[in-house]
């Protein structure tokens, strides 16, 4: 029988957050060019990882859900639940009866930025 320690596991959690995070400027920089491009790399690459800190606080885990997050931070500012005007916003963040993927559905419904990640 296979098996897996708790560090192997650790390193290959690491992998794939680090994979995500590169898949995800990747992303941002092809989608939103001239926002992204207000960034070098390493101001990027802390945006991406703060956001994606912000999101988990939201249970919002999905990589889709989450990439859509950081297009609001990208796009809005990274507390961007904070500044809208719609109150609404940071009250579907924190309504703990919905999934993160349901909460980005919702914020779509009411923020003019509609992410382009599916």
């Amino acid at each position: 029988m296979l098996r897996i320690t708790k560090k192997q596991l650790e390193v290959f959690s690491i992998d794939l957050i680090a994979n995500f995070e590169r898949n995800a400027a990747i992303y941002l920089k092809s989608n939103y060019p001239q926002t992204a491009g207000l960034y070098n790399e390493e101001q990027l690459e802390k945006l991406i990882k703060e956001g994606r800190r912000r999101a988990f606080t939201f249970d919002i885990k999905e990589s889709d859900s989450v990439c859509a997050f950081l297009e609001y931070i990208l796009c809005l500012g990274i507390d961007f639940e904070l500044k809208s005007k719609d109150v609404w916003v940071k009250r579907i963040l924190l309504i703990n009866n919905i999934n993160g993927s349901e909460k980005i559905v919702r914020l779509r419904k009411i923020l003019s930025l509609k992410p382009t990640f599916k």
